[in-house]
């Protein structure tokens, strides 16, 4: 057993591992299998698709990107999210194979490109589109919503009381639920 440096961040490694313990590069890569949700892919052609590319061009194309995404379709049918595919494609573009077992989709479809967008902050996309998808209060914005049923009205008496109504904690304002 001897120490090498790994090829991604220098730092010194087994020979015999199967990936940098510091950055998780591949170092032995012989079969294409992918798990995605505890199931195991088999993405050779996905991986021979994008290598061919690559040997040819620098930059996928749109059209390049959308066949590799029907590939990912094709063989990985329940991973929906475009994220996730984005995310797969510019892994094994940098890499030249798929993710070990461990990897986690992050959402971030440039976590994995050598060269980033100039706009590209590295927040884990995932992280904005869960507060986007989170019920908030129309007036002040707040996400700390509670939920009550209307009360007694002295002109209705108990007509609507039932009714469920959210209402904000910050701000107090009710609205109906599924309403702005």
């Amino acid at each position: 057993m001897a120490l090498i440096d790994c090829s991604e961040c220098g730092k010194k490694i087994s020979d015999q591992s199967d990936k940098c313990i510091h950055c998780g590069f591949p170092l032995k890569s012989n079969k294409n299998i992918c798990v995605y949700n505890g199931r195991e892919y088999d993405l050779t052609e996905l991986v021979e698709y994008i290598n061919s590319i690559d040997k040819i061009e620098e930059k996928m194309t749109p059209n390049q990107n959308g066949e590799a995404r029907e590939i990912i379709e094709k063989t990985i049918m329940s991973m929906k999210s475009g994220l996730e595919k984005n995310e797969l494609i510019s892994y094994v573009r940098r890499y030249k194979c798929v993710p070990s077992p461990e990897f986690i989709p992050t959402g971030d479809p440039h976590r994995y490109d050598l060269v980033k967008p100039k706009d590209y902050t590295g927040e884990d996309l995932r992280e904005k589109l869960k507060d986007f998808n989170n019920p908030h209060c129309p007036r002040c914005g707040s996400t700390s919503i509670g939920t009550t049923t209307r009360g007694y009205s002295f002109w209705t008496g108990f007509l609507g009381s039932g009714t469920p109504m959210n209402v904000c904690q910050k701000c107090g304002h009710k609205w109906k639920p599924g309403k702005k």
